[in-house]
């Protein structure tokens, strides 16, 4: 989704003035958009994603893109070494056991269950 000018709050703006641009919008790219860490480098506007391998590496990459851009995550000295290592380790468990990779092939369509 997007709106039409990043120079208006988006408080401001009528639901009719939101456009959909074919990328997923999560409140974690709204966040990041907000905050300056540039997500629209994983999700481009008007890039659709073809599979849902795709769609969970993007989420993965913003993920990793918030750890590594934020300036202060309020960690004390111990944890950010731990925190590396989990992401590391979540991405290849993300990655290698839980996509199902043999039913991974397109179209890929982002269902909302409940939102129907």
């Amino acid at each position: 989704m997007g709106l039409p000018s990043r120079d208006v709050s988006a408080l401001t703006y009528n639901p009719q003035q939101i456009s959909v641009c074919n990328r997923p919008l999560s409140i974690d790219v709204a966040l990041q958009e907000l905050d300056g860490l540039q997500p629209g480098a994983i999700f481009p506007p008007r890039k659709t994603l073809s599979t849902a391998s795709k769609f969970v590496d993007g989420l993965l990459r913003l993920a990793h893109n918030k750890l590594e851009k934020e300036l202060d995550q309020g960690m004390d000295e111990d944890e950010p070494a731990s925190i590396l290592y989990a992401a590391h380790h979540f991405k290849r468990f993300v990655q290698d056991e839980w996509l199902d990779q043999s039913t991974n092939h397109g179209p890929f369509v982002l269902s909302m269950p409940g939102l129907i």
